[in-house]
């Protein structure tokens, strides 16, 4: 009866000693957990916050550099010279065997891109270009044009003795020197009177084109022209965002323009074409994700106001298959979804559903499930069958001087109850974390360790890769 009772009281001892441990245990994994996704909140945070200083940087730097170009001497000289070459051009009269050599180029090589874009056939006629000097020109750089399509700029003269072609042989050089420094796609100008683009760098189908009456009279490059045009001094600048450009093979284009101003009268406008590739770059690194301390499944993403994806998903880059079966399995259409994709190369297309919380799967960001999670930790991505914890963390930003360009965010699971209220409003750079349950701790700390120099992967965004047109 004794040694019964020692035993009892030796037991409830080891019992209230391993409850004591096991309370002391599950608050201290608790606080640590807390602690380390607090601290990898803030690392996210950062490494968003530096993302979106280098996305408004480049556009910054853009804006910039395309003001002070406008105002240099050599524009205006530029302008004038290939606009009497214009005007003297349209002038004569194109010959009936020059008009059908260009048509049929347009036949073979644009008829084919645009039923690949548009999804049937078009009328080819619609995009020819209009009036005798757009003609002689298209013909002369496009169809004659000897240099392969990423390299049309190279030619100088195509020496058919004209006047613009002296007035290009002499300022083509420049221009195309500046253009590669700044890093812009293309450069164009269209003069004040007809909105013609009496210039263009990469010589694309919009080449030599009336923007009030040629085929691209509504699409927005016509656009910043006509709000250049409207523009009441040299420190003004006109931005069009990113949307799918026909000339440009359908791809995502923005455009950034400045007036062209002598003694107060703007004289016409010089646009600078951006491509979205440049945004991609600065936004994924350069698609070098566990460098900048996103571990397997990590990413950060660019969308605009539009709910459009300003950069590539690192699933779409990695694992181009598995993409599109996510896409599929949250009902959207596989043949539509890799057509958009197609012609955004990867990046700028992509849409996201206002009314999808984390719209991490339509960016390609993992799914993991993870049981027994609190329910606060989860975001719901797509639909209840598939789950995310994610850190998260979002701001908003622009391109400078523009409204609407894009604002910036992070996202993770505690940020739904942090920023409960704007929970729907997917719209940013986003710096997106996946993280499972089990082993937390551990995966954290590494993923914390990672991030902790993420600031220092992150660089400015390299050249342009060059044009890819028809």
């Amino acid at each position: 009866m004794r040694w019964g009772l020692a035993a009892k009281l030796f037991a409830t001892l080891i019992l209230l000693s391993a409850v004591a441990v096991l309370v002391s245990a599950v608050l201290g994994y608790v606080r640590g957990r807390d602690a380390l996704e607090e601290a990898i909140y803030n690392q996210l945070t950062a490494a968003r916050q530096a993302k979106a200083r280098q996305v408004e940087t480049y556009f910054r730097t853009t804006r910039d550099e395309l003001r002070l170009l406008a105002s240099t001497k050599m524009v205006a000289d530029s302008l004038h010279g290939f606009r009497d070459g214009y005007d003297e051009l349209d002038k004569k009269e194109v010959s009936p065997e020059l008009r059908a050599k260009l048509r049929d180029w347009y036949v073979v090589n644009v008829a084919p891109e645009l039923k690949r874009m548009f999804g049937k056939d078009v009328p080819i006629d619609d995009y020819l270009p209009v009036g005798n000097a757009a003609t002689y020109l298209q013909y002369y750089y496009l169809v004659a044009n000897p240099h392969t399509v990423d390299q049309r700029s190279l030619l100088d003269d195509p020496g058919d003795g004209s006047r613009y072609s002296a007035v290009s042989a002499l300022y083509n050089p420049l221009l195309r020197s500046a253009a590669n420094t700044a890093g812009f796609w293309d450069l164009m100008m269209a003069d004040a009177k007809h909105a013609d683009l009496v210039f263009g760098l990469a010589d694309e189908i919009d080449f030599a084109t009336s923007l009030r009456t040629g085929p691209y009279r509504r699409t927005h490059l016509a656009s910043v022209v006509a709000k250049c045009l409207a523009a009441k001094n040299a420190a003004d600048t006109c931005f069009e965002d990113f949307a799918p450009y026909i000339p440009s093979n359908g791809a995502p284009i923005a455009f950034m323009a400045a007036p062209i101003i002598e003694q107060g009268t703007v004289t016409g406008v010089l646009i600078a074409q951006l491509s979205i590739e440049e945004i991609d770059k600065v936004v994924t690194g350069d698609r070098r994700w566990r460098e900048e301390g996103f571990g397997a499944t990590g990413e950060a993403y660019l969308v605009g106001p539009d709910f459009l994806v300003r950069s590539g998903g690192r699933l779409f880059y990695e694992n181009r298959d598995t993409y599109y079966a996510e896409l599929e399995a949250g009902g959207a259409c596989r043949h539509r979804r890799r057509h958009r994709v197609g012609l955004a190369r990867a990046a700028g297309t992509e849409a996201v559903d206002a009314g999808e919380p984390a719209a991490v799967g339509v960016l390609g960001c993992a799914h993991l499930r993870c049981a027994g999670a609190r329910p606060r930790a989860w975001l719901q991505c797509l639909d209840d069958r598939s789950r995310a914890r994610q850190l998260h963390a979002r701001g908003d930003r622009g391109a400078p001087g523009h409204s609407g360009a894009g604002a910036p965010h992070a996202r993770g699971h505690r940020a739904a109850r942090r920023d409960a209220r704007h929970r729907f409003r997917v719209r940013g750079l986003s710096v997106c974390q996946p993280a499972v349950d089990d082993g937390f701790a551990r995966d954290a700390a590494r993923r914390h360790t990672r991030l902790r120099a993420a600031d220092d992967h992150v660089g400015a965004a390299p050249p342009h890769a060059g044009a890819t047109a028809w």
